[in-house]
């Protein structure tokens, strides 16, 4: 069983993100979700144009 390592939160008071996909060469919304799995955590991104994004990661921590 998996115990709650941390929860991160950034949150940024700009436009928020655009509603379309990734652009052609951008990986790093993608590297962070990998990253955030390589941890055992999980990544959400939720965008509240027009007053910004929230980011929030949360790790497990393995119990072996």
């Amino acid at each position: 069983m998996n115990k709650l390592f941390g929860t991160f939160n950034i949150k940024d008071d700009g436009v928020g993100m655009p509603k379309t996909s990734a652009k052609e060469g951008h990986f790093g919304i993608k590297i962070m979700q990998e990253r955030a799995l390589s941890l055992h955590g999980q990544l959400h991104i939720t965008n509240h144009q027009p007053s910004g994004t929230h980011i929030s990661l949360t790790i497990q921590q393995n119990k072996t």
